[in-house]
């Protein structure tokens, strides 16, 4: 009698893909039965692996290729058992219990084995799909990572590549194939991608873990995601396949119809085939696929061009429903100011008008002085992917596997990165090409009948071409250089930084099993080298429009004299479409970077930049079968991160007393280690902040040695036979509770440390010139800086020896580089650690019937010292008494208005409800305070000017926005130094920009309850489905005043997923037509249905607001999707919340601090509606201020998907299998709005303008129902 207890412990095997497996021998009593001889057969190759039970009548054979195989087990006076087709899976080792007859060993007892159902022996959470499923299922993509998107504890908000998994930031991802990482190894936040996608095709199975893995996977990631290559067989076996896209298939997205837009034309080409087979039967095997993709399609832009009347100067406003213009070019000309459209402007403005009337639409949504022009740009994609595999014995104890994916990509234009052309035709736009690789060999010996080792090396190397072949003549239009609009306006220009970039790794791991007794000993260790290098560079000086409210001579035509009701919105608008016609330059944008030929910057220079890390660690994990029911999983894992290391000297680092600057390194909030919003405290006295060359041999951060993930887990069958009990908790040998806690460790990306060290001048210095700097505008010259002036528009001054300004630019790099306020000064905490996840769950499993099981898990995880960055320049606004003097500016403001004084903050002596103002005095006019009361002084038009003015709302105050005013003035920050201020009176380290640094302080915590059905592929149907109830809270810091605190995500609250097969029982040797003939075979049989499911609810949060006249509950009724009308273009559109709602949210943000009421021109609100979170006698700083909630969370719509596929199998002369299906992603065409709630004063907020789509270059889903073909011929 044999019985096969289905479960899957949870990596054994870490986070390779071998498989394993293991199991007892016992009689009929259930005694042990030790020196049982072990046949493991792959069906597939014919290898066979021969282990002898121990005393304790255990086996286990590990690092197995995955696949098929046949169990036999035979001993002299038992029956040989045969257990057939037993599926051996990557990263989890199948279990079987045998139980022998005596009798002759020339007596043989054959069993089919079934899939797995229970996890009876694991404390890891984990799930998997095959082959076989996964190339059945109606995908949306043929790269196999769109598979994972159903199973349990995925959270997909928007496109796949922004998936998380358990509520785990993306870092913790890692992906591997064969065991190789081939995830994003630069960027942070990508995490749920790969740089070389395993096709369908190509893969043997992906198992995701998902919580509380064993020591071999405790490194790299706290989620792990595995995929293994098919391999060959003794069979040849071929296969092509073509899967086509049309529009004819699809429906229209929502907002193409709504936009009166044709279908997008995707037209998607994945053809390819693949071949396996023996080279040497029983010997040697290979695997080769060939895939190739080409994709000429269209994807829907959305753009926002100026009206015809405001392009003449004709500005307009609302005034409660009354619309109001000026001409602002009629407004300048009779004042004697500037009133002719900029030349260059002028042609940009008509080239896009022109190139808008070639296509696409063009309507009036956005407001009043725009228009929102909608089109459909074209890009071809092709890509070239073959993979190989080869497997070979060398002898009985030693095979040895190698597996190869080389991938070839090209995009022309780039629409993943959104760089196709701003504008039909319009000159400027971007590429990518890429060339990305992985490879493995893979050596597994037995050393002896219960010891095997298995030694694995690999690596990913992937370069990446960003717009390298982009030239000066794309910039033609704008005179040579790359032109931002403003005044809401889609600029003409899309890429102007080319960039060459890889980061390959290496990886080598070392794996040995040992079988002692009851105990399955896995010791091993593992090393990844991780390197960097990138190429940028600019092609032309990035230009930015707008005005200057402080020096411009034109700044007091835009007052409410000439604007009569506008609000402060309204003015800073009509502000910058006048910067915007004359071509007024607030900003020549630029970098220079290092020539490594001439030790000199370059202005716009190109940048070689190499660097790299080292990680290692070792483990020891043990899987103890304490008895027959009850199993203890318990390891450690000691995992050492070394620090960053720069290739080429083109990296810098300061010191903890160069960040803390002459506020000196003391005690701040939270044990920070500056002397913080201490004003007037130099104790860092004379120091100079300054940049060192980055010495590897003094990094800059300590190693962390004391890296520790222990894992403990239990995993324990109640083997209740009889009773009631029975009936609850099924059968006996599959019945199973379990538990596991586990620590494992985190590796960040390398932009985190590119991030810091890399944007320290040293490779690259600050070439800006902007009124902060002191250098847009130079001694002797006048405002404003015009587009026109091509003279002025030149790199700034190259300084002298000696001398480091903000101003001017070094030569070179001349270490120590002196810090100034250009430049932002970056470092790293030296004591961080290593972030880690700590993760536990506790759940039951039972089955039902033969075929199914259900498993209720909670599944909880706590990401600790998670990396985050800092800014101690944060400004000081209460220790300074800067809140205190601006809530007096306020009352000011207040006072003149009533006293019928104008719209001033101005003092004007005792008893005039005003109050001196000693701060502002001595910013804008370099006045001490012992002057301060005297009224005369207050002369200054800075305190009538209208930027300033908008900071004293009585409802929407910003006392940050006028430290920023003020502490960001060159010349302000001198009147503060001669009127006598502490030079840190509003930052810590005023010599420089920001003072960023990367601290171990963030986190986030996750809980779930997740519920999960499996039907294994019995009588034809097969079925996955999972619920998930979760909930996510992650830190927040709104100020370094007050500690973290956790605040819940915006994430998906309720989840339901599923997946399923079904072969209909039609045809001849099924249910239905057993006999039937050949030809009404051939057109009833070989039919089958498979599907995918999702129904899920997300949620939404906002802060620094409060609800006035409705409650939580209210806004949750009132927060749906519907239909509504454009008032003035009667265009349809979609909104989330009621008129009044909206209107009055609107008014409540529209303030304007210059009116009676306080309020602007739309009025002042009433009824139900959303507020800022300060009041007029509260100024609410931080989130929680003022009464308001800390953060307000809602539910969005209920998200509905539904995919299915329809096949026909038939046979053809020649052991041909031929099989033609189609599929339709978003089978019955349903919109899933992407939910807008957004309060403030614009006119279009909580109006939805998309809905769901993955425009992704793996997946090209451009909204709606989706329709897809595929042929497919197998022999």
């Amino acid at each position: 009698m044999l019985a096969l207890l289905l479960a899957a412990p949870a990596f054994a095997q870490g986070g390779g893909t071998a498989a394993s497996l293991t199991g007892s021998v016992v009689d009929r009593d259930g005694g042990v039965i030790p020196g049982a001889t072990i046949e493991v057969k792959n069906n597939a190759t014919g290898t066979i692996e021969r282990v002898v039970t121990n005393t304790s009548g255990a086996f286990s054979v590990p690092a197995l290729s995955p696949g098929t195989y046949t169990v036999t087990v035979s001993l002299e006076g038992f029956k040989a058992y045969v257990l057939s087709d037993v599926r051996v899976v990557a990263a989890a080792p199948t279990t079987v219990k045998v139980t022998l007859e005596i009798g002759s060993l020339a007596e043989t007892v054959v069993v089919a084995a079934a899939a797995e159902l229970v996890q009876t022996q694991s404390t890891t959470v984990q799930s998997r799909m095959l082959s076989e499923q996964i190339t059945k299922l109606p995908l949306v993509s043929r790269n196999g990572l769109a598979s994972v998107m159903f199973l349990p504890g995925v959270q997909q908000i928007g496109g796949y590549r922004a998936s998380t998994i358990n509520g785990l930031p993306q870092n913790t991802i890692n992906i591997t194939l064969d065991g190789i990482g081939i995830g994003n190894n630069l960027q942070s936040g990508d995490g749920f991608y790969t740089q070389v996608f395993p096709r369908m095709d190509a893969i043997e199975e992906v198992t995701v873990t998902g919580a509380t893995p064993d020591a071999g996977s405790g490194a790299q990631g706290s989620v792990q995601v595995a995929f293994a290559t098919r391999s060959g067989t003794n069979r040849f076996v071929r296969s092509i396949y073509h899967y086509y896209r049309t529009p004819k298939l699809n429906t229209n997205y929502f907002f193409n119809e709504l936009n009166r837009l044709p279908k997008n034309d995707v037209t998607v080409h994945q053809f390819g085939g693949r071949v396996g087979g023996p080279i040497v039967p029983n010997k040697a095997f290979f695997f080769f696929n060939y895939e190739q993709f080409y994709l000429p399609n269209q994807a829907t832009r959305t753009r926002t061009i100026i009206n015809p009347d405001a392009q003449a100067g004709l500005f307009r406003w609302d005034v409660a429903g009354d619309i109001r213009q000026k001409n602002v070019l009629d407004l300048a000309a009779a004042s004697g100011q500037l009133a002719s459209i900029d030349p260059t402007i002028a042609a940009l403005l008509a080239s896009i008008r022109t190139a808008a009337g070639t296509t696409g639409t063009i309507s009036t949504t956005t407001g009043l002085n725009t228009q929102q022009y909608v089109f459909q740009p074209i890009s071809k994609r092709n890509e070239y992917a073959p993979t190989t595999r080869v497997d070979v014995n060398l002898t009985g104890r030693h095979r040895i596997t190698g597996t190869y994916l080389w991938q070839r990509i090209k995009t022309t234009p780039d629409f993943l990165n959104s760089s196709e052309p701003a504008f039909p035709g319009f000159p400027n736009f971007g590429w990518q090409y890429s060339y990305r690789t992985t490879g493995s060999a893979t050596l597994r010996s037995t050393l002896s009948s219960n010891m095997v080792n298995e030694a694995k090396v690999g690596f990913q190397w992937s370069p990446v071409d960003f717009y390298s072949g982009l030239t000066k003549d794309t910039f033609d239009n704008q005179n040579g250089r790359s032109i931002a609009f403003g005044f809401g306006l889609t600029g003409p220009t899309i890429v102007n930084a080319p960039n060459l970039r890889n980061t390959p790794s290496t990886n080598i791991e070392e794996s040995l099993s040992w079988l002692k007794g009851h105990h399955s000993y896995r010791l091993g260790g593992s090393f990844t080298r991780i390197t960097n290098t990138s190429e940028s560079w600019n092609i032309a000086p990035a230009i930015t429009l707008g005005f200057n409210t402080a020096n411009d001579p034109a700044a007091s035509l835009f007052s409410s004299t000439n604007f009569s009701g506008a609000s402060t919105g309204d003015l800073n608008n009509a502000r910058a479409l006048y910067a915007l016609l004359t071509g007024r330059v607030s900003q020549v944008g630029a970098t220079s970077r290092l020539n490594a030929a001439t030790g000199k910057y370059d202005y716009l220079g190109n940048l070689e930049q190499r660097a790299g890390q080292k990680e290692f660690g070792v483990f020891a994990q043990d899987s103890w079968r304490m008895s027959p029911s009850l199993t203890l999983n318990y390891g450690l894992r000691w995992e050492v991160a070394l620090p960053f290391a720069p290739i080429t000297k083109t990296y810098s680092t300061s010191t903890l007393a160069d960040l803390c600057g002459i506020s000196g390194i003391g005690s701040g909030p939270e044990g920070r280690q500056c002397n913080l919003f201490q004003p007037g405290n130099l104790a860092g006295g004379t120091i100079v902040p300054q940049y060192t060359l980055y010495d590897p041999a003094n990094p800059g951060y300590k190693t962390h040695w004391a890296n520790f993930a222990p894992n403990v887990g239990g995993a324990w069958r109640p083997n209740v036979q009889h009773g009631w009990l029975r009936r609850v908790l099924g059968d006996p040998e599959q019945a199973t509770v379990r538990a596991g806690f586990s620590v494992s460790f985190n590796r960040e990306r390398m932009d985190r440390f590119t991030g810091i060290f890399g944007n320290n001048p040293g490779g690259t210095v600050s070439a800006n010139r902007n009124v902060t700097n002191g250098n847009l505008v130079y001694p002797g010259e006048t405002w404003p800086v015009l587009l026109r002036d091509t003279a002025r528009l030149g790199p700034p001054p190259t300084c002298a020896p000696g001398v480091v300004t903000a101003s001017c630019v070094q030569e070179g790099p001349n270490y120590p580089i002196i810090a100034t306020t250009a430049n932002n000064l970056n470092i790293f905490n030296p004591e961080i650690r290593l972030p880690y996840t700590q993760s536990w769950t506790a759940g039951f499993q039972r089955s039902i019937g033969r075929d199914s099981a259900v498993e209720v898990r909670y599944v909880g995880n706590r990401n600790l010292h998670a990396w985050t960055t800092e800014n101690w320049n944060e400004r000081n606004l209460v220790e300074n008494g800067f809140l205190d003097e601006f809530n007096l500016a306020r009352a000011n403001l207040r006072a003149n208005i009533a006293a019928g004084r104008g719209a001033n903050f101005r003092y004007f002596g005792p008893n005039t409800g005003t109050a001196p103002l000693p701060t502002y005095l001595a910013y804008f006019t370099g006045l001490g305070a012992s002057v301060a009361t005297d009224p005369a002084r207050y002369s200054s038009t800075s305190f009538a000017n209208t930027s300033f003015l908008g900071r004293l709302s009585a409802y929407s105050p910003s006392p940050l926005g006028a430290a920023n005013d003020l502490h960001g003035d060159a010349t302000f920050r001198q009147n503060a130094l001669n009127a006598g201020l502490a030079p840190n009176f509003f930052v810590m380290n005023p010599s420089i920009g920001n003072a960023n640094i990367l601290r171990a302080a963030a986190g986030s915590r996750y809980n779930s309850l997740q519920v999960e059905y499996r039907r294994r592929l019995s009588r034809g149907l097969l079925v996955n489905a999972s619920y998930t109830f979760a909930r996510r809270f992650g830190t927040s810091l709104e100020t370094i005043h007050q500690p973290r605190f956790f605040i819940e995500d915006a994430g998906v609250p309720h989840a339901f997923r599923t997946n399923w097969t079904y072969a209909l029982p039609i045809g001849r040797n099924q249910r239905f037509g057993r006999n039937m003939g050949s030809i009404l075979n051939a057109i009833a049989g070989g039919w089958e249905l498979s599907g995918t499911g999702r129904v899920q609810i997300q949620n939404f949060s906002v802060d620094g607001v409060r609800l006035v006249g409705m409650s939580k509950d209210d806004l949750q009724k009132a927060f749906t999707v519907r239909r509504s009308q454009n008032a003035t273009t009667g265009a349809t559109i979609i909104l989330m919340m009621p008129d009044d709602i909206i209107l009055n949210t609107r008014r409540a943000f529209s303030v304007d601090p210059t009116s009676a009421t306080g309020y602007g021109a739309l009025g002042v609100p009433d009824g139900r509606y959303i507020a800022p979170a300060s009041t007029a006698d509260c100024v609410a700083l931080y989130p929680g201020d003022c009464g308001a909630p800390r953060q307000i969370v809602i539910n969005g719509p209920t998200f509905v998907r539904f995919d299915l596929r329809g096949s026909k199998r038939m046979s053809l002369p020649g052991h041909l299998t031929a099989e033609f299906s189609i599929e339709f992603m978003n089978l019955f065409d349903n919109v899933n709005f992407n939910p807008a709630f957004n309060p403030g004063s614009g006119s279009s907020i909580f109006q939805v303008t998309s809905a769901y789509r993955d425009t992704g270059v793996d997946v090209n889903d451009p909204g709606g129902r989706l329709g897809q073909i595929v042929w497919r011929i197998t022999w």
